[in-house]
């Protein structure tokens, strides 16, 4: 409950750009359509280049936030490219 996690398409940019909404702005405009349970704060813990496909992890607290983004600084997180 401390976190959800999506899957980003390549191609596809974290934040608005250029025309595109951007992943975080799919999630918010989910969440006011009610397409989207969780309703609170999403908060990034990591990025992942455009042009990557991949996993994006947001924490639903500050809290969680810090401990999530303490686990990629001190490399426990596994990356698979």
């Amino acid at each position: 409950d401390d976190a959800l996690v999506v899957a980003k398409a390549a191609g596809r940019s974290f934040h608005a750009s250029a025309g595109d909404p951007g992943v975080l702005g799919d999630l918010r405009r989910m969440q006011a359509d009610g397409a989207l349970a969780y309703r609170g704060e999403l908060l990034s813990v990591h990025r992942l280049d455009s042009v990557t496909s991949g996993v994006l992890i947001l924490a639903k607290s500050p809290a969680s936030q810090a401990a999530i983004c303490r686990e990629f600084e001190e490399r426990r997180v596994d990356k698979f490219y």
